[in-house]
């Protein structure tokens, strides 16, 4: 088609994997070039697969099931929860549901910057929170470690990574976090997930309104399994660690609710013996 113009038409429907052939049609005249020529296609993506990246495989923690649940990745071992099935769609899109659970993937809020991640509020400034224009007696006294402390959801209480190496320094998910951060004001939380945590009655209790260093749950629902779990600091703002910052942040309550997976506050836990922290 080159010297006789710039448009023309290409006729076909190469559809599947290998050599399609397809008709040019040059308006002006007949073609110049040959009629067809072979086309290679590249494979449908469709059925069940597990998504890797450099030696890493994308994986659903501790087998959940439970709406909003931030994905992970994790040594690939074969597991249902590691593997996505591809549901191509006759408009050619292709959404992706867990093997296991057969829930959608999708991001969280439709955020579409390239980085993957939604903004929201970031972490303070360790060298200077404040409450009412003075600094946080709270996050005032927390080491500068807690703040570089990933999340990591495979690092739940009770896990094997977490039993192996108790520390921080391998990252956590919400709740193991929550409970250091009591631990390091002295005082004795066990390591309970989201849901025995708010069934406890022995080492906590339910209140109604919160103060610094109580627990808060959030969730989609009123169900506190698979709950998130945070810090209540003063100003009424909450410290905690989730997969959408990567890092602790403190929000206020209102950065919660505007969240599908954080929207409803279930509940506040005081560890049994603590103290008023002023």
């Amino acid at each position: 088609m080159a010297g006789r113009t710039t448009s023309g038409r290409i006729s076909g429907t190469p559809g599947e994997a290998g050599t399609s052939t397809v008709k040019v049609t040059d308006p002006a005249g007949p073609a110049t070039a040959p009629a067809s020529f072979g086309r290679t296609v590249a494979p449908l993506l469709t059925g069940a697969h597990t998504l890797t990246d450099s030696g890493r495989a994308l994986d659903v923690p501790d087998h959940s099931t439970s709406p909003g649940t931030p994905l992970d990745t994790w040594t690939p071992n074969g597991g249902a929860n590691q593997s996505r099935e591809f549901i191509r769609q006759p408009d050619g899109s292709c959404p992706i549901n867990d093997a296991e659970s057969h829930r959608r993937m999708d991001v969280d809020g439709g955020f579409t910057s390239p980085t993957g991640v939604r903004p929201g509020p970031v972490p303070p400034d360790p060298a200077g929170p404040r409450h009412d224009g003075h600094m946080d007696p709270v996050l005032a006294r927390l080491p500068p470690a807690f703040w570089s402390v990933p999340h990591v959801g495979a690092r739940f209480p009770g896990s094997r990574a977490v039993v192996d190496r108790p520390d921080l320094d391998l990252g956590a998910n919400c709740q193991v976090f929550a409970y250091a951060v009591l631990r390091h004001f002295g005082l004795a939380v066990p390591d309970l997930r989201s849901s025995d945590l708010w069934a406890d009655t022995r080492a906590t209790t339910r209140v109604r309104t919160a103060r610094p260093l109580d627990l808060l749950l959030f969730n989609a629902t009123d169900d506190a399994y698979g709950g998130h779990v945070g810090v209540q600091v003063h100003g009424g703002r909450v410290l905690h660690l989730c997969a959408e910052v990567g890092r602790p942040a403190v929000w206020d309550p209102a950065d919660f609710a505007v969240r599908e997976r954080y929207r409803v506050l279930i509940g506040v836990k005081r560890v049994v013996g603590g103290g008023a922290y002023t």
